[in-house]
């Protein structure tokens, strides 16, 4: 299963959540799913797009840089006990 919706994150930029099972990996559906989603985004008037993407995965942040993403920084995620 693979998911993708685009968010309005502020004004003029959109956050792009992509989620996809491990199932459909390595099948070129992340990538389809990131060209429409970019697509939509413009479609709808953004002028940014924000990802984020675990440092532990490489594969993602591989496919985000060939599309123009750049590295921006980090935010330090909180998990419950």
């Amino acid at each position: 299963m693979a998911t993708w919706e685009v968010k309005r994150a502020t004004p003029g930029d959109l956050e792009l959540p992509l989620r996809l099972s491990p199932d459909f990996r390595g099948r070129g559906v992340a990538r389809t799913l990131l060209e429409r989603a970019v697509e939509d985004g413009v479609a709808a008037g953004a002028r940014a797009f924000r990802l984020e993407v675990e440092e532990a995965n490489p594969v993602a942040r591989a496919l985000y840089e060939k599309f123009g993403f750049q590295l921006r920084g980090y935010r330090r995620m909180m998990r419950r006990a």
